[in-house]
């Protein structure tokens, strides 16, 4: 049994002709002979004899093997390593999940060829181009900036043509600030104030929230009924201070209660409420006389 060549080294992208046959004792070629072919990785052609079509790439190896006429199964090896191929694409990874808004995190690029071998030295792709549909991301330390709440998309393209898309989903990041949006700050004491509560983190997102009871600390007079809006209900003139708290973040709003429309009218006669409509005098006496309403 000959086969050529005994060691070749090739790329996944090409194919490996081996030639094997039988001669005889005086080096004649022994025609009809079946020849088998054992591939330790890759694939055999099915139309072309000793066609070695590879796959994975590192050292890999063809057995051809002959039975002669007394059984006996003459084996030889071809030893053959395989480069990767051209690049073909790019696989991203990182970020995993809900990423909040305001922290870098880490994003790992990795390029394999068609064959799905993994292609160490990246600048074999070329020059690298990369965007995001939001957000930044640094080529000094790989890492992505998520910045807006939503989902995202960061793109990687090459020169060689390898590319890829990565989506990224953004949550709301560190909470920076609590607003109490008040629908009017001056107010009569008849009517009510409805507030809207928001998360806002380090990035500017909002987020409405709801503020249960115990998260309002200080509504001075009147009563704060929670909801979104909360409602707040004042009882006194003056200037009201209204504050509320959510995870560590306080913030206050002040409100200004004017009185409301009369709805009665008190008379005060010599200090006394009085409920007399008239009353005795003489022409000597003075009355002190206060209205309120």
């Amino acid at each position: 049994l000959v086969v050529l060549p005994e060691s070749v080294t090739i790329s996944a992208d090409d194919t490996l002709q081996i030639t094997a046959y039988v001669i005889d004792q005086n080096g004649n070629t022994v025609p009809g002979q079946s020849i088998l072919y054992l591939p330790s990785n890759g694939s055999m052609s099915a139309t072309t004899e000793g066609l070695f079509i590879p796959y994975a790439s590192g050292v890999q190896s063809v057995q051809v093997s002959w039975v002669d006429l007394t059984s006996t199964t003459q084996t030889a090896v071809v030893s053959i390593t395989v480069e990767t191929g051209i690049p073909s694409y790019f696989v991203l990874d990182g970020c995993q999940g809900t990423v909040p808004a305001g922290i870098w995190c880490l994003i790992t690029h990795t390029l394999y060829d068609q064959f799905d071998n993994e292609i160490t030295d990246v600048s074999e792709a070329g020059d690298l181009t990369w965007t995001t549909t939001n957000g930044n991301y640094s080529e000094v330390t790989n890492e992505y900036f998520p910045d807006h709440v939503g989902v995202w998309h960061l793109n990687l393209t090459s020169t060689s043509g390898a590319e890829v898309s990565l989506v990224l989903t953004v949550g709301h990041g560190e909470m920076e600030s609590l607003e109490l949006d008040a629908s009017t700050v001056s107010i009569t004491a008849d009517e009510h104030v409805w507030i809207n509560t928001t998360r806002i983190d380090i990035r500017g997102n909002r987020l409405p929230v709801l503020l249960p009871s115990e998260n309002w600390i200080q509504i001075q007079d009147g009563q704060l009924m929670e909801g979104a809006p909360a409602i707040w209900t004042p009882t006194s003139r003056g200037a009201k201070v209204i504050q509320a708290y959510y995870e560590t973040v306080y913030s206050q709003i002040t409100i200004t209660v004017q009185e409301g429309a009369i709805v009665s009218l008190i008379l005060l006669v010599d200090n006394n409420v009085s409920t007399w409509e008239s009353f005795d005098i003489t022409a000597d006496d003075l009355l002190d006389v206060i209205v309120k309403a």
